[in-house]
C-alpha cells in the first residue's frame, strides 16, 4: 500500500530528465500513510458491500450481502426477543391466534427490519466516508515535501514540513 500511495500522492524520490534529481523527506507522509492505509484499504470492501445491499450488483450478490447483514448484526436474535415479546403479551391477553397477534408481529418485523438496515447502511457510508478522507490526507502528505531539487540551471530548497498538514487534519 505504501508503495502504492507513494507513486501516486510523492513521498519518494525520482529522477526526471527535464528536471534532474528530486528527493523528498517526507516524514509526515510516511506517518499518515501507515497510519491511515487500513482505512483506506476498506472504502473498496464498504463500497462493494453498500452497492450489494442497494441491488446494484447481480441478484445473487445482493442475496449474499443482505443475508451476511442479517447474520453479522445480531438481527435474527433480535427478532426473536421482539417476536416472542409480542407473543408472550398476546397470549397473556388470550389473543395469540387472533389477527392482531399477526398484524403487531408483521409490524414490529417490518419496523425493525427498516430500522436497522437503515442503520447498517448508514455504517457503510461512514466508513466509506472515512476512507475517502483517509486518502485525501494522505494525498495532501504528499503535496508537501522536505526536500532538495537539483537540476542543471536552478537548485532549490523546501521546507513546509508537517504543519499544514496538521493544520489541515484540525481544519484550520
Amino acid at each position: 500500500m505504501g508503495s502504492l500511495a507513494r507513486g501516486l500522492f510523492g513521498g519518494g524520490s525520482g529522477q526526471s530528465t527535464s528536471q534532474g534529481t528530486q528527493t523528498s523527506y517526507n516524514k509526515s507522509y510516511d506517518l499518515l500513510s501507515g497510519a491511515l492505509s487500513g482505512t483506506l484499504n476498506q472504502v473498496g470492501a464498504a463500497s462493494n458491500r453498500l452497492a450489494d445491499l442497494l441491488g446494484l450488483g447481480d441478484a445473487d450478490a445482493g442475496a449474499r450481502a443482505f443475508d451476511q447483514y442479517k447474520n453479522s448484526t445480531g438481527y435474527q436474535a433480535a427478532i426473536k426477543a421482539g417476536s416472542d415479546a409480542i407473543a408472550g403479551n398476546m397470549a397473556a391477553k388470550g389473543l395469540l391466534n387472533s389477527g392482531a397477534t399477526l398484524k403487531a408481529l408483521n409490524k414490529f418485523g417490518q419496523d425493525y427490519a427498516t430500522s436497522r438496515f437503515d442503520s447498517y447502511a448508514g455504517q457503510l457510508q461512514n466508513l466509506l466516508g472515512s476512507g475517502l478522507q483517509a486518502g485525501q490526507t494522505i494525498s495532501g502528505a504528499g503535496n508537501y515535501s522536505y526536500g532538495t531539487q537539483s537540476s542543471k540551471s536552478t537548485e532549490s530548497k523546501s521546507n513546509m514540513g508537517f504543519a499544514p498538514i496538521l493544520g489541515t487534519l484540525l481544519g484550520k
